[in-house]
């Protein structure tokens, strides 16, 4: 609705201005509320992680981010990669699948909607997905993604709006 646009609209000025936490002290009917679009109580504040924006000017320099987030990535983790078409999703997966040291190319699964790359380093796999084509939450279910989840890092490509149930 109305206040969860707004919220988003808030977070996205603020992670332009470079805040990287959100604090809400508010009242406790509002708390349900916040707590469902990601606050967390701290004390009698609630607080939310707000999301850091890079700039990334080459393909090059998008897959040195990918390989400088790898590290920082563990079994159960989910990236929801979103932008345009060209923005640099498969770019990025492919420099995390380094960072990994994830078996095989890594390459769109447009059309297989999801591969496994199984880590060569004693790391976790790469489980990269395409939700271009899917249209629901049901239809990303049906992968059966939750059966990889607790030991892969799981980046899902086109997933705003459909992934975040994970």
């Amino acid at each position: 609705g109305i206040g969860t646009t707004l919220l988003q609209c808030a977070t996205d000025l603020l992670a332009a201005s470079g805040v990287h936490t959100l604090a809400a002290d508010c009242p406790a009917e509002i708390g349900p509320w916040l707590r469902r679009h990601g606050f967390a109580p701290e004390g009698a504040t609630l607080r939310a992680a707000v999301p850091t924006l890079v700039e990334v000017p080459t393909a090059d320099a998008m897959r040195t981010l990918g390989e400088r987030l790898a590290p920082l990535l563990a079994p159960g983790d989910v990236i929801i990669a979103t932008g345009d078409l060209g923005a640099g999703k498969t770019t990025l997966t492919q420099g995390i699948g380094v960072g990994l040291g994830a078996a095989g190319p890594v390459i769109s699964p447009t059309f297989v909607l999801s591969r496994v790359h199984p880590s060569t380093a004693d790391g976790p796999a790469l489980v990269h997905v395409d939700a271009y084509r899917l249209g629901s939450f049901d239809e990303l279910e049906d992968l059966d993604l939750e059966a990889s989840l607790p030991d892969s890092v799981t980046l899902i490509e086109w997933g705003g709006g459909i992934a975040e149930g994970l």
